[in-house]
Parts: structure tokens; C-alpha cells; sequence
């Protein structure tokens, strides 16, 4: 009874993945569970989703009916084997005719289709070298989950999101495949050591491969993100660089990552770029950045993770771990052309307390390699200074920061903090308020002035001031104060403030027209 049921079951799923057959169907019998989700390439960093896969049994040409699935079994109970299958599949361009699998488990672990189908993803791509990884496209995937008896029934598809394809034909990898080997072979380093391996192939790219500025915003344009593109079209986009770098260290025997991330100074976008392997540790580089550029202008070759330049322009997916040096690569051989003079920019600046700026060093020759330095404050009461050149103002006062090369040349900035004081408010004029206004004394910090007719009396150039003869001086002059019934003298000096403390003096000439 057991097998006539497993028969109809599996016959049954058959059905569900060739025709338009509702889903309610057996809802008596057996819990049919389906789901769908994607998978987007990591490159495509401007695409939040994609579409799931059609479950819409009511359409009239179902995702499920328009193509022959693939599936070398008719059912399989061993996953390592579907992963083997999967990763094969996927690099042999099994997606454009979409693969699946019938899969039966005894064991509860997956609790959907779409779980099953990321793990044997998963699990197919650490069986791919990272070249092959990135040239797999966005698509869709999922099924369906039914339980009878106690196990576990699943129909796993993977098939392309409409509208995508392979970055490359099959065509057009042979075609890669037998250049690279040309070209690698004529760079004649297979016994050489690793660094003039990596020289070869970064000199390589950086002289023969341009962005491709005229395709970069062509999305349905995907073979620019391939390495083909870069070593065959001589045009590619930073993926195709990274790709084309990868590919060439792999055959010189180097271990080297492509790595994804964030590239950019003020505006950052998707971005590729490279590490690579040497005695026992791994620098960054990036030859999109220094492609045109000769080996001695290379600003992103062999660097640290602690490089001021790269680490404030490219930001990886995932954090560089304890393999990454933190430090410029420096080749033994460039010991002979060493710094000789170094400059700190800026030589000179003003911050405030716990303001932070970054100190830039510049060597002499542009050549020079050993370009590391070491930073130090005159006064850490004053500013400190990082290892990065990161100086953060403490207190107020002046300070000198000095950078020291590896050989021993030095530079210095003077740092000038302050207090970060707020701003005074503006002195808001009470007697340019609400047009004209009666006599009356305005108060502003602490001090009094006099309005006539919506303006300050007694400031300094008041037409009505009196002249101080003996000592050249404005004195300002005396108002009348109706309410108070009292005259009170105005300092022009202290631009019209009620002078304190004054003798009362009541200059003639001024009188009537005063009162």
C-alpha cells in the first residue's frame, strides 16, 4: 500500500511541474506546501529583488509548462550528490533550460522548498572556484514539500529570471580560455617568484584593458562584467578586471580572491577588486583604478588594509580577516630607491575641541616604495594623532604633529584647537521691531538703550552726539525719560547703552527739542 501510494505521489508531483493543476486538488489527502524566492548576483548591487518563481496555476503558460526541466534521475535521497549535480548544472548553463529535482528525505530539517534549494545552492557553489561563482546569473528558485508516511516529498526548480542570461555564450569561454593560456604563457614567470608573477599580470591588464565607459549604463549588456570581455573585447567594468586578474593568478599557482564591495571617493557604487597572496599574507589592489597608469604612478598595487587611500574608497561585502596585512606590500628590490623627503598636508590648520582631521603624507620620489610612516603630537593634552594621521583637537592651544618615514625623513603640521564656543546670539534690535515705536528703553544683555521712533539713539555717528572738544571724542548725549520724569546720558562708545554712573549734564542747544 505504502509503494502505491509513494508511486501516485510522485506521479502527482510530475503533474504539478508540467501542468496547470490547482494546488487544492489532494488538500484532502496530503499538504501540499510550495514556496519560491531568487537569487540575486552579488555585482548587481542596484537590484533589491527579483521576481519570485510563478506559482500562478491559472495562467495560461505557467513557468511550470513552457520548458522541458532537466533532471538526470527521477528521484534522489543522497543531497551531496544533488549539490555534485547542481554545481555542474549551473556551470554548464542548466539554468537556460531550467533544472530540477525530486528529492525524498526522512528527516524534518528542511522545513520548505525554498530552505532545501538554498542549502544545495550553497552547498554547489563551495564546490566552484570564485570565478565560477560570480559568473553564475540571478535566478529563480523553489517548489513544493508534501509529507506522506513520514517523509518528506520535495520538487526543487532552479530557472533563470526572465530577462537574464549567462554574462558569456559557450562559444565565447572556449574562446577565453585558449587566449588566457596564450597570454600567461607568454609572460614566461611559471618558475618565478610571486611577486614578479603579480607584476606581470597587473602590468598586463593595466596596460591592454579601458573601462567601458560606453556600455557601463546597457543593462542587457552583461558580457562587460566578464573577464572575456577584458582580455578578448580589451572593454570591460571593474568585475571583468577582478575576473581577469583572478583567472591569470590561478594558473601562475597564486591564491587570490575577488572581492565585492563598495567603491568609490564621493559617491560610492557596486565595485570589484582583487587580493593576492605573498609570503604568507594578502594586500589589496585594484587594477581597474590603475589601469593607463605605468608601474611607477600604480596607486593601488599590493596595499594594506590600514592604506589611507584604499580603506576610504572601497568597502568590502565582508571584513578582511587577520590574512590581510595591514601594511603597504614593500619589494626587497625597491629598497634602493628609497624616500627622500616627505611632506604633511596640510602644514598648517585650525580645529576645535574633539574636532577630527585626517594628515595626508606625500613621498619623494613618487616611486619610492617604502612608503610607511609613523605619526607623533607634540602635546597629546592638546591633540592626538593616530596611526592613520588622524589628529583629534582636546584643548585649546597649539600643537605640532610630526610624521616620520621608515629611513628616518620628516615632516610637520601645526595644529592650532580652539574652544568650540557657540556662537553669540545676534542682538535683536528691539527699536527696528513693529515699525515705529513710543519712547521706551529696550534691555539686551544687561545693558539699556533708548528707542525714538523704532531707532537706537546715541550710537556711534548719531548726527546728535555731542562732540568732546577737549578730547576729540563723541560723548553720546542726554534723552528725557517722560515716565521717569529724569534725564539719563547715552554712551555713543558703548553704541547708545545708558551710560552708569555719570554726572548729568544737559547740552542747551538740545534741550526743547528733547523735550
Amino acid at each position: 500500500m505504502k509503494n502505491i501510494k509513494r508511486i501516485i505521489l510522485l506521479l502527482f508531483t510530475l503533474l504539478l511541474m508540467t501542468n496547470s493543476i490547482n494546488f487544492n486538488v489532494v488538500a484532502e489527502d496530503y499538504e501540499i506546501k510550495k514556496s519560491s524566492s531568487c537569487y540575486i548576483n552579488p555585482i548587481f548591487k542596484n537590484r533589491d529583488t527579483c521576481a519570485d518563481l510563478n506559482f500562478d496555476e491559472n495562467k495560461k503558460e505557467n513557468q511550470y509548462q513552457r520548458k522541458l526541466y532537466f533532471s538526470k534521475k527521477s528521484e534522489y535521497t543522497d543531497l551531496k550528490e544533488v549539490a555534485e549535480e547542481l554545481r555542474n548544472e549551473l556551470l554548464n548553463r542548466g539554468l537556460e533550460k531550467g533544472i530540477r529535482f525530486n528529492i525524498v528525505l526522512n528527516t524534518d530539517k528542511y522545513s520548505s522548498a525554498v530552505e532545501l534549494a538554498e542549502y544545495l545552492f550553497d552547498e554547489a557553489m563551495k564546490l566552484m572556484d570564485e570565478y565560477q561563482q560570480i559568473m553564475i546569473p540571478s535566478f529563480n528558485y523553489g517548489g513544493t514539500l508534501t509529507l506522506v508516511d513520514g517523509k518528506y516529498y520535495f520538487s526543487i526548480l532552479y530557472e533563470l529570471t526572465e530577462g537574464e542570461s549567462y554574462f558569456t555564450t559557450k562559444k565565447q569561454e572556449e574562446e577565453f580560455e585558449k587566449e588566457l593560456k596564450r597570454v600567461v604563457d607568454s609572460f614566461k614567470v611559471y618558475d618565478k617568484d610571486e611577486y614578479t608573477k603579480i607584476k606581470k599580470i597587473y602590468d598586463y591588464i593595466a596596460k591592454n584593458v579601458r573601462y567601458d565607459f560606453d556600455n557601463l549604463n546597457d543593462d542587457s549588456y552583461l558580457v562587460k562584467h566578464s573577464a572575456y570581455a577584458a582580455l578578448i573585447l580589451k572593454k570591460a567594468v571593474c568585475q571583468g578586471y577582478a575576473a581577469l586578474f583572478y583567472r591569470m593568478a590561478k594558473m601562475l599557482g597564486l591564491s587570490s580572491h575577488i572581492i565585492i564591495g563598495l567603491g568609490g571617493t564621493d559617491i560610492m557604487g557596486g565595485h570589484a577588486w582583487n587580493s593576492v597572496m605573498i609570503n604568507g599574507k594578502y594586500y589589496l589592489l585594484d587594477v581597474t583604478w590603475d589601469e593607463g597608469y605605468s608601474s611607477e604612478e600604480y596607486e593601488y598595487f599590493l596595499k594594506g588594509t590600514n592604506n589611507y587611500w584604499f580603506k576610504n574608497s572601497h568597502i568590502p561585502d565582508e571584513k578582511y580577516d587577520n590574512t590581510y596585512s595591514k601594511n603597504d606590500y614593500v619589494h626587497k628590490e625597491s629598497i634602493d630607491n628609497p624616500v627622500t623627503k616627505i611632506t604633511l598636508y596640510p602644514a598648517e590648520n585650525n580645529i576645535k575641541v574633539k574636532e577630527v582631521i585626517y594628515l595626508v603624507v606625500e613621498y619623494y620620489p613618487e616611486n619610492a616604495t617604502n612608503k610607511i610612516s609613523t605619526f607623533s603630537s607634540s602635546n597629546n593634552k592638546i591633540a592626538t594623532v593616530d596611526s592613520n594621521g588622524k589628529v583629534t583637537g582636546i584643548s585649546a592651544g597649539n600643537v605640532i604633529i610630526t610624521a616620520t618615514s621608515a629611513n628616518g625623513k620628516k615632516a610637520t603640521s601645526k595644529i592650532t584647537v580652539k574652544e568650540d564656543k557657540p556662537s553669540p546670539e545676534p542682538i535683536v534690535d528691539a527699536c527696528s521691531l513693529n515699525g515705529k515705536l513710543n519712547l521706551k528703553w529696550r534691555e539686551d544683555n544687561g545693558k539699556k538703550y533708548w528707542c525714538e521712533n523704532g531707532i537706537t539713539q546715541a550710537k556711534q555717528g548719531d548726527p546728535k552726539n555731542i562732540i568732546d572738544e577737549l578730547y576729540n571724542t563723541e560723548r553720546g548725549r542726554e534723552i528725557y525719560d517722560a515716565e521717569s520724569n529724569g534725564w539719563y546720558w547715552l554712551d555713543s562708545n558703548a553704541n547708545g547703552a545708558k551710560a552708569e554712573g555719570k554726572e548729568v549734564w544737559i547740552p542747551y542747544i538740545y534741550q526743547d527739542e528733547l523735550k
